[in-house]
């Protein structure tokens, strides 16, 4: 800001009397002080300029961040639907495992009853053959018991 300086000068005083000059340096001051809010008033509209533009920016900004975030939360969620519609149609109803499972058991008593009916064709196989091996254990173990005193 460049200084300010009044220049009154005697000579008008002088001529045209005290009173028109004092008018004039009132109205130099007075134009001073106009420019002079003028000035301030282009400072301050230039700062709210800037601060409207950084404001903008902002929301601008703002608004983009939430877009995309609002897009990626539609995806994640579409993504989510999808994937439970999959899990959905891989599954297995209990009314089918419980039918596997029945033919399971089916198959099981059937093999049951199949090695039963063997069984009893032989009982006295069976028999034989568990009183055979009961007197070989004895004798192979009283064998030992002799070979090592």
């Amino acid at each position: 800001m460049a200084p300010v300086r009044f220049d009154i000068e005697d000579s008008e005083n002088e001529t045209t009397g005290g009173a028109e000059s004092k008018d004039d340096a009132v109205g130099d001051i007075s134009t001073i002080l106009k420019e002079h809010h003028e000035r301030q008033a282009k400072k301050a509209s230039a700062k709210a300029s800037a601060f409207q533009t950084q404001k903008k920016a902002i929301y601008a900004a703002a608004r983009k961040a939430a877009q995309d975030i609002s897009k990626a939360g539609i995806a994640h969620i579409e993504r989510a639907v999808a994937r439970m519609e999959e899990l959905r149609n891989r599954e297995v109803s209990p009314e089918k495992a419980f039918a596997d499972y029945e033919q399971l058991l089916r198959v099981h008593e059937a093999e049951q009853e199949a090695s039963t009916s063997l069984l009893s064709l032989y009982p006295p196989l069976v028999n034989d053959l568990a009183s055979r091996r009961s007197e070989e254990v004895n004798a192979a173990s009283e064998m030992r018991q002799s070979s090592h005193p």
